[in-house]
């Protein structure tokens, strides 16, 4: 894990400082995505439901497919979904099989369905 990632992720596990990691990582815009993603695969609930947070006011494409892994494992399911619709303008509800039909037939997206 990157320094800068471990970082975040004990800034964001401590409840005291998460709400000012997560402004300082969102103002970051579209640069904090690639130490953001990999969070989605925390063990801890407070440093994924931060990341969707993040990614969610970022508004990067690049979190879409990652966001659906999430629905699709069942994590974080409601807080995906709802990143989901932000991020891409669809609404699919948690029907993560409709979600990778949409998420495949855009070739620019289609780069973001691996997770």
């Amino acid at each position: 894990m990157s320094k800068e990632r471990d970082e975040l992720r004990h800034g964001l596990r401590n409840f005291e400082t998460r709400a000012q990691v997560m402004e300082a990582t969102i103002d970051e815009g579209e640069g904090c995505i690639e130490v953001v993603l990999p969070l989605l695969h925390d063990r801890n609930e407070s440093v994924r439901w931060s990341a969707i947070r993040i990614l969610t006011e970022v508004g990067d494409e690049r979190a879409i497919g990652p966001l659906l892994g999430l629905l699709e494992r069942g994590k974080n399911a409601t807080d995906a979904h709802n990143a989901l619709c932000a991020i891409s303008g669809q609404d699919f509800g948690t029907d993560a099989k409709a979600w990778r039909q949409w998420l495949l037939q855009d070739p620019d997206l289609r780069a973001t369905a691996t997770d």
